[in-house]
């Protein structure tokens, strides 16, 4: 009986008499809300994954955006830091040029100074001369000692690691020598007779000229020096700035990715669930046979309101012969799906089916018997014959008539010297005509088996005939 799963009208219905195969539509029903919701459920999810696949793609974008912004700003720093290093290179590399040339130079008006070289003993060139300041003179003197001890303490060459120290120190000797310089310029004036120094005098000018030019170039390059480890560290910290500010948007972008995944899975689920739900109902409409056979009888006519359950349509299989069996639930573990049975004492069959539960009523187990041969009408009631087969392993097994089963005890009769003797024996099992005995028997015992004959206790055993 082909039941219906939803509520309306009925359109259509498999005629009577009809062979249909399994999976061909039976009958169809019309109800206009369920098709209505379907529709509404299945342009919802439409829209939905149209809508959320958007979203998420331009969230992926932002990805991609901060994740190119990202690896700018991490090129930009290296660039950068290459760069100010490069410049803290050539300042380093400008000062310590600067360096040698201010020495050099130095060193050339000190020697014009000296009466000889600038090594110890070095001399004022114009200590002897006459000139109306003797204390200028004494003083021009002792400066231009101070200053060749000062040169000689400056380092033959400069290190990048030193050159801003060594130009301090260069710029005092400098500074002492433009004094000196300054001294013999008043005591060249004063001279006697003056006219005498006047070419000197004028070399003494142009030193004067080129120390002023070396102290500023000191100062500058030295300036310069840091200048630009200024301006390296704050162009540097500007793009490390911005590389945090672009790592934060890539973290950003990563974390709103995330959560429109989240929240657009959230709601495309619920719009599958409702789609679902209405594709169910949808489905119900149209109901398909479950298996192959012919369509026996209407429960109700086109046109006619149904309700959810109401039987539709009667359909079987005429060439499959059912039987259903009730046997005790201790015998069911006897038998196994595909066990072969003979139905009405000539017709083949087998097992189809055995029902995992017992009747809580009754302890009976249900079974379906099928066969594919024979002519049985259905409803008749036909005698199945099956093999039960026992595994007991390990155990002793006797018909239960050889056993007396009383009140207080159960008994059997062995044979001990031709004659007989009781036993009492402990019962396990029953399977079919046949007992377990779990205690009271024993290997090499030989059981007596009465075949209706009355036996007390002694009686001659007479053995069998063979």
């Amino acid at each position: 009986n082909i039941r219906s799963l939803t509520q309306g009208t009925v359109e259509f219905l498999v005629p009577v008499g009809v062979d249909v195969v399994r999976g061909q539509s039976l009958f169809s029903v019309r109800d206009s809300n369920v098709e209505s919701s379907y529709y509404n459920a299945l342009d919802q999810l439409n829209s939905t994954q149209a809508s959320t696949y958007q979203r998420v793609i331009q969230a992926e974008l932002g990805v991609t955006s901060k994740t190119a912004g990202l690896e700018f700003a991490k090129s930009s720093l290296d660039i950068t830091k290459q760069q100010a290093e490069q410049n803290l290179k050539a300042a380093e590399d400008a000062a310590m040029n600067t360096f040698n040339a201010s020495k050099a130079s130095l060193e050339q008006i000190l020697l014009s100074l000296s009466s000889g070289s600038l090594n110890q003993g070095a001399q004022y060139i114009h200590r002897n001369i006459v000139t109306n300041d003797s204390h200028v003179h004494a003083e021009a003197g002792n400066k231009f000692l101070t200053t060749v001890g000062h040169f000689n303490e400056l380092p033959d060459v400069t290190s990048i690691d030193l050159v801003e120290q060594d130009l301090d120190i260069l710029h005092d000797s400098l500074v002492e020598a433009r004094e000196l310089l300054d001294l013999n310029g008043v005591v060249l004036s004063n001279a006697n007779p003056s006219e005498t120094f006047v070419a000197i005098l004028a070399t003494n000018v142009a030193n004067q000229a080129i120390i002023n030019s070396s102290i500023t170039s000191v100062i500058s390059q030295n300036k310069n020096i840091g200048t630009t480890r200024t301006n390296n560290n704050f162009t540097i910290q500007l793009d490390e700035n911005r590389l945090e500010l672009a790592q934060i948007e890539y973290d950003n972008s990563l974390v709103t990715l995330e959560s429109v995944r989240s929240t657009t899975a959230t709601e495309q689920s619920s719009a599958q669930s409702r789609f679902d739900a209405a594709a169910y109902n949808f489905s119900n409409l149209t109901l398909a046979s479950p298996f192959s056979g012919t369509v026996l009888s209407h429960k109700v006519n086109v046109g006619e309101q149904v309700t959810v359950g109401q039987e539709m349509i009667e359909s079987g299989n005429l060439d499959i012969i059912e039987v259903a069996v009730d046997i005790d639930s201790t015998l069911a573990n006897a038998l196994q799906v595909r066990d072969n049975v003979v139905i009405n004492d000539d017709v083949p069959g087998f097992i189809a089916e055995i029902e995992p539960v017992a009747d809580i009523r009754s302890g009976n187990v249900g079974i379906t018997v099928q066969s594919r041969e024979g002519v049985l009408v259905s409803g008749d009631i036909a005698e199945v014959l099956f093999d039960l087969i026992f595994e007991v392993p390990e155990s002793v097994v006797i018909p239960i008539k050889a056993a007396t089963i009383g009140e207080v005890r159960t008994t059997v009769f062995i044979e001990n010297d031709g004659k007989a003797k009781e036993r009492t024996i402990t019962l396990g099992e029953i399977y079919g005509d046949k007992v377990t005995v779990t205690s009271g028997l024993f290997e090499g015992d030989r059981l007596i088996i009465p075949n209706g004959t009355f036996i007390t206790e002694g009686a001659a055993v007479v053995e069998p005939a063979q």
